[in-house]
């Protein structure tokens, strides 16, 4: 299963017990449909490079999750239901990928290798 990574962007003006069970009910949400979840970092208040919703100031959390592709629609859709949410933003992680690439370039090596043994043995007995 991919890797993703979310980023989301929460309202500052929330207090701090409202902040953390929306956090919470991400992870709880992600918990429940997600095959795991890899890591939580919460990067705290930052400030926004341009205004959103009026705000200059947003509580960032990164999670990273694997799961399968149908999940990410309805995490989304958590999001955009949420007004307290400003922003988010969903990425497939490179890190699968790359060691998807990794693999299958293994696997290419080793046939190389494989059909170069076969090709000497063949010449050998010639």
């Amino acid at each position: 299963m991919p890797i993703y990574e979310t980023v989301f962007v929460l309202d500052t003006q929330l207090e701090d017990s409202a902040r953390d069970k929306r956090i919470q009910g991400v992870l709880d949400f992600l918990s429940r449909h997600a095959e795991r979840v890899i890591k939580t970092d919460r990067w705290g208040n930052r400030h926004l490079a341009y205004e959103i919703k009026k705000r200059q100031q947003g509580h960032y959390v990164s999670v990273q999750y694997e799961t399968s592709p149908a999940v990410v629609p309805e995490l989304e859709r958590i999001f955009r239901l949420d007004d307290a949410v400003l922003r988010y933003l969903t990425m497939r992680s490179e890190e699968k990928i790359k060691e998807e690439e990794q693999i299958t370039a293994k696997e290419e090596i080793n046939r190389a290798v494989q059909e170069g043994k076969e090709s000497e043995e063949g010449q050998e007995g010639a």
